[in-house]
């Protein structure tokens, strides 16, 4: 499976675009690149010998401070260890071949080289497993730091299929942890998120989701509160046939070749590899991440009693 199918081409002139997006000197970002090497190097239990794409895409997404760059590293290190029972390895292979059209990304860049990614919910409530939709989540993720390059990120969340029963699926727990990891610890720069089709969604879940989130992230959200033409706001050619884009782009297509990919490239594998911890992992950074709720893998059910 071709990468470009997935992700686009990245020719000289869309680096120069990224790059100027970004406002990056490379003399600078390759000296940021060594010290971070060398920080990885220099520590315990943290892996030594990770891709350069991933430093690249933490420096990018932290602004090049370097120290904002490791400690969201570390965090997002921590976090895949944390959930080490529900990240790739534990994937459900044949779920998503059968229901995955939960997390799908648009393979050509907008003109300022922003990735748009959708996220949408099954309609059939019993194919709704929150637990496993986070799963996918965090292996989307990793596959993204690893591989992808752009200027940000524009999501667009569909809520057309919400329903109350959907909402009672929801563990809050790790609903908190969802937000947290998406919005503070992986390496993105989120340029827009747009909501649409959105019915009542209760306070409770709301407010969930925002004390996870800055005032810079909550600056970027959008919530269409009527039916909205994605085509009047991004180009057709980067959005998929089903929401009024290039017909040649569907969306079983696009999830077909991300999941293969995804599941399927021994590259991908080695890198993901790479990214385990060296070593133990010390007692105080387990008391400071809270991992004893979390350590087989087991979300518990929030008690609202």
């Amino acid at each position: 499976m071709d990468l470009q199918e997935i992700l686009g081409t990245k020719d000289q002139t869309v680096q120069e675009v990224i790059r100027k997006q970004l406002r990056e000197h490379l003399p600078a970002v390759e000296k940021l690149i060594s010290s971070f090497q060398n920080w990885l190097k220099s520590g315990t239990y943290l892996p030594k010998n990770i891709d350069k794409s991933i430093i690249v895409n933490y420096l990018r997404f932290s602004d090049y401070n370097l120290e904002l760059a490791k400690r969201k590293f570390e965090d997002w290190i921590l976090t895949m260890y944390k959930f080490k029972n529900i990240t790739f390895a534990s994937l459900d292979y044949g779920y998503f071949q059968r229901f995955e059209r939960t997390f799908f990304l648009c393979p050509k860049l907008t003109p300022e080289c922003n990735r748009i990614g959708f996220m949408t919910i099954p309609e059939d409530v019993n194919d709704f497993d929150f637990q496993k939709i986070f799963n996918y989540l965090l292996a989307l993720i990793e596959f993204l730091t690893i591989k992808d390059e752009c200027a940000g990120y524009i999501s667009i969340y569909d809520f057309a299929n919400l329903t109350p029963e959907h909402l009672a699926k929801v563990n809050a727990k790790l609903l908190s942890e969802a937000v947290n990891f998406m919005f503070n610890i992986y390496p993105v720069k989120i340029r827009q998120s747009h909501f649409i089709n959105v019915p009542y969604i209760p306070e409770t879940f709301i407010s969930t989701a925002k004390s996870s989130m800055d005032e810079n992230i909550l600056k970027t959200m959008v919530i269409h509160k009527k039916p909205v033409d994605l085509t009047r706001l991004f180009p057709k050619e980067c959005l998929p046939a089903e929401y009024g884009g290039s017909p040649n782009l569907k969306i079983d297509d696009i999830v077909e070749k991300q999941n293969r990919y995804m599941f399927g490239d021994a590259e991908l594998a080695r890198q993901r590899e790479s990214l385990n911890l060296a070593a133990d992992l010390p007692q105080d950074k387990r008391q400071q991440h809270s991992f004893e709720d979390f350590e087989l893998g087991y979300i518990s059910t929030q008690n609202d009693d």
